[in-house]
C-alpha cells in the first residue's frame, strides 16, 4: 500500500478515529479523577561556607582555597544530618550547595503546607548544624540560598494523563481501521 491510498482509507475512518481519541480522552480525565490527592515535592538549596579572615594577605589565595575545600568537605556531614533530621533526599548541587528535597504523600496536604514543613526542617538543620560547630570550627555558616523553597505537585501530572490518553485513542483507532481494512480485503 502507498502512502497516498494508507492516508485515503485514514480520511475514510476518521470518524471512527476521532471517536476512540475522545474515548481516550475520556478515560485519561476518568483516570485522573480517580486517582489520589496531589504529592507535593518541596526543595531548597543550603549554601555552606567558611569565610576566611580578610585581613590576612592569604584570604584570596590558600586561606581562601582552604575555606571553600572546607566547606565542601563540610556538605558530606550536611547531608546525612539532612537525611537524619527527616529529608527524603539531600544531594550535593556543586561545591558549596545541598539541595534538601522533602516529599509529602499524605491526603489533603496543601502546597504552603508542604512549604512550611520543609521550611521547619531546613530551621531545624541549621540549629543541629551550629550545634555540631560548637564542638568543630564554629565559622561554618549554612544558609538557604534566597530564602526560597520551591514546591512541585509531582503527582498526578494532568498533563500527562491526557496525552497518554489522545495517544492511545489514536493508536486504537488508527489499529482498528487496519484491522477493518486488512478484513475487509
Amino acid at each position: 500500500m502507498e502512502l497516498k491510498q494508507i492516508l485515503k482509507v485514514l480520511l475514510k475512518n476518521k470518524v471512527l478515529i476521532i471517536l476512540f481519541t475522545l474515548l481516550g480522552l475520556a478515560a485519561s480525565g476518568g483516570v485522573y479523577a480517580l486517582a489520589p490527592k496531589p504529592i507535593f515535592e518541596a526543595s531548597a538549596l543550603l549554601f555552606i561556607s567558611r569565610p576566611c579572615d580578610t585581613g590576612s594577605q592569604n584570604c584570596y589565595t590558600y586561606d581562601g582555597f582552604y575555606a571553600q575545600q572546607a566547606a565542601f568537605h563540610y556538605s558530606d556531614t550536611v547531608i546525612p544530618l539532612a537525611k537524619q533530621l527527616g529529608a527524603d533526599r539531600a544531594v550535593r548541587k556543586s561545591e558549596q550547595l545541598v539541595e534538601v528535597t522533602n516529599v509529602t504523600n499524605e491526603v489533603g496536604v496543601i502546597k504552603e503546607k508542604a512549604e512550611e514543613e520543609l521550611r521547619q526542617l531546613i530551621f531545624r538543620i541549621i540549629s543541629e548544624s551550629e550545634k555540631l560547630n560548637q564542638s568543630g570550627d564554629p565559622s561554618f555558616k549554612l544558609q538557604l540560598v534566597n530564602d526560597q523553597v520551591t514546591v512541585e505537585n509531582v503527582s498526578p501530572n494532568l498533563y500527562i494523563f491526557l496525552i497518554v490518553g489522545v495517544l492511545s485513542g489514536v493508536g486504537l483507532g488508527v489499529l482498528l481501521v487496519a484491522l477493518k481494512e486488512y478484513l475487509a480485503s
